[in-house]
């Protein structure tokens, strides 16, 4: 009798936790970005993992994209204007503006903030989801320089040093699972896992997880990754008569526990070596803040459109005064 007292206590204690975890993991759920038909092509250009699929509309990461008839997110481009700067931001999902609608992506906050300031410029939003150092140096060379921008603004991330995505072929109707890179396809368990991952890493734990992938790779050969890159990009750039600078967008957590920080550092120690101009764009936000406040949801930590306002204005104080 006693022992089956104790098991329905148990069993009770059980259904109490799992029902608030259930709840938590269905909200959750709400909060993992819809995706729709993919944006992304298979590539025709040699060395680049995929493109973007020309003239297509979509969900993706919970947001609407619109990728103009040029390959990239927004609107068309207009033409050149002689005399008008115009401004190409090459990146990643960063720059792309992975879980941002349109008019709060980085490209969209910098041709406003100049624009408020008396400055009009065309900004050009040139970033791609997946790409690293090399894949941007490409895409510069290939399908950024053919625009004519007067200027080109590369927006490093630390997992720019990653090993470059393998060329697949895309079907034209694929859709994107959001939640197959879950545990379990659980966001409460990713949220968790997370979390756990991060205290221990604190703590002193060896870990072999994504940070850790990263870490290495900068060190195996993420830094000779970067100065190819650098090099060719500044090459590309001072061929085509137009100027070159770098923008380093920090991993948004609290600056003291930034486990990349290393890397954004040595990214700025680089282009000083080259006298490549490089700006730290932590130096947007307040000195201690927690960057986790400006995800675009609980469990995806690209910037939002208020991360990206900010930054927008320390890319204006400083480069277009």
């Amino acid at each position: 009798m006693r022992t089956r007292r104790i098991l329905g206590r148990l069993g009770l204690a059980a259904i109490a936790c799992l029902i608030p975890a259930t709840l938590a993991d269905l909200w959750l759920r709400g909060k993992v970005g819809a995706c729709g038909v993919t944006p992304f092509a298979t590539s025709t250009v040699d060395r680049l993992p995929h493109l973007l699929f020309p003239g297509r509309t979509t969900t993706y990461k919970g947001a609407l994209v619109r990728i103009n008839a040029q390959g990239f997110r927004g609107e068309e481009f207009p033409p050149p204007e002689t005399g008008r700067t115009r401004i190409a931001l090459i990146g990643d999902s960063v720059t792309f503006g992975n879980g941002c609608p349109e008019d709060a992506t980085l490209a969209v906050a910098l041709a406003a903030e100049l624009a408020a300031r008396g400055r009009a410029a065309q900004v050009l939003n040139c970033g791609i989801p997946g790409y690293n150092a090399d894949n941007v140096a490409t895409l510069l060379r290939t399908r950024v320089l053919p625009l004519a921008p007067t200027e080109v603004i590369w927006v490093m991330v630390a997992n720019d040093v990653s090993g470059a995505l393998a060329r697949s072929e895309i079907p034209v109707d694929a859709t994107i699972d959001r939640l197959a890179d879950l545990p379990f396809r659980s966001p409460l368990l990713q949220m968790a896992n997370q979390n756990a991952s991060g205290l221990l890493r604190r703590m002193g734990f060896a870990l072999d997880g994504y940070v850790e992938s990263i870490v290495r790779a900068w060190h195996h050969q993420g830094s000779e990754q970067i100065r190819r890159a650098l090099d060719a990009i500044r090459a590309d750039c001072a061929a085509a008569g137009i100027g070159f600078r770098v923008a380093i967008y920090p991993y948004m957590t609290r600056p003291d526990l930034n486990p990349f920080a290393s890397i954004e550092a040595g990214f700025a120690a680089v282009c000083a070596e080259r006298a490549i101009p490089a700006l730290p764009l932590v130096e947007a936000f307040a000195r201690d803040e927690d960057l986790m406040r400006y995800w675009v949801g609980p469990l995806d930590g690209h910037p939002d459109g208020v991360a990206n306002r900010k930054v927008a204005r320390l890319l204006a104080d400083r480069c277009y005064p």
